[in-house]
């Protein structure tokens, strides 16, 4: 039994990754893409002091861009859930 039991999931097409991942919209309407992967960002509470590498990295996008399109997955804390 799913949750959503009035679509058929045969019907639905499998994901694509490559097509996700792939900044061609935003090219087509003349926007200049840069990708930042955030491993090794430090979180919020991290008391990480402000020149560490990857925040100065994502400074400088930051100060480049006009405009910001973010995708994250959720964040979960399991000890908290416990």
């Amino acid at each position: 039994m799913t949750d959503t039991p009035n679509t058929d999931d045969a019907l639905l097409p499998a994901i694509d990754r490559d097509r996700l991942s792939s900044p061609r919209i935003l090219r087509r309407l003349g926007a200049e893409v840069r990708f930042l992967n955030p491993s090794g960002l430090p979180l919020v509470d991290d008391s990480v002091n402000a020149t560490h590498p990857r925040l100065r990295e994502l400074r400088d996008l930051v100060a480049w861009c006009e405009g910001m399109v973010w995708s994250s997955p959720e964040r979960v804390n399991l000890s908290a859930a416990t």
